[in-house]
């Protein structure tokens, strides 16, 4: 009998020439994106300009938008991602990611206030990016619209990214996300539905 033959998966690429302000000092290529700083033109770190969405990729965005944050400045950003002191592996995750997905090297820090971690990371681009996709501030996050239509194993680890951030098992087969807002929460349950998983809303 003739063996099936697998669809060939789609690719769905981030232009981040497209989604990035653009500003005098935003330059790219073909391949790569960077700021150039001062009168001496000085080169920021470069960042690939195309980004696949991929099983890491979707993952990390899960991250963000649960635990993410960014901070930009005219020459530099910090993104940076919150976990309870408990959470070392996924500190260690997100800093592997981070390397993976932008080449970016990140550092764990405690918190100087409080009891918890930090990964920090520096680059304007990628704090851009995160922002322009994901959003800014816990009120304003949002599912990157390219989840919606991508296959179902991206939007599993995107949702994976995203409950081990603000999830919790609150009973056998029962997982509760919480967020104060409502147009992300609502996102979350139509990816749920997409998937065939039920779930509800509680205010």
């Amino acid at each position: 009998p003739r063996s099936k033959i697998a669809p060939k998966k789609e690719t769905q690429l981030f232009d981040l020439a497209t989604m990035i302000p653009k500003k005098n000092n935003l330059k790219y290529n073909n391949e790569k994106i960077w700021y150039e700083v001062g009168s001496n033109k000085i080169i920021q770190k470069t960042i690939n300009r195309f980004i696949e969405l991929d099983e890491k990729v979707a993952r990390l965005l899960g991250y963000y938008v649960s635990e993410g944050w960014v901070r930009t400045k005219e020459r530099e950003a910090l993104i940076g991602f919150g976990f309870g002191k408990h959470e070392e592996d996924k500190c260690r995750e997100v800093e592997r990611l981070m390397k993976t997905v932008f080449n970016l090297a990140a550092k764990i820090t405690p918190h100087k206030k409080r009891n918890s971690y930090q990964v920090l990371s520096y680059s304007k681009i990628v704090a851009k990016f995160l922002e322009f996709l994901c959003g800014k501030y816990a009120r304003n996050k949002r599912v990157p619209e390219m989840i919606f239509s991508s296959a179902d194993e991206i939007k599993r680890e995107f949702l994976t990214g995203l409950l081990l951030g603000d999830g919790s098992n609150k009973e056998k087969m029962r997982i509760a996300y919480d967020s104060v807002s409502l147009n992300l929460v609502s996102q979350i349950k139509m990816l749920l539905s997409s998937l065939g998983l039920m779930s509800s809303i509680k205010m």
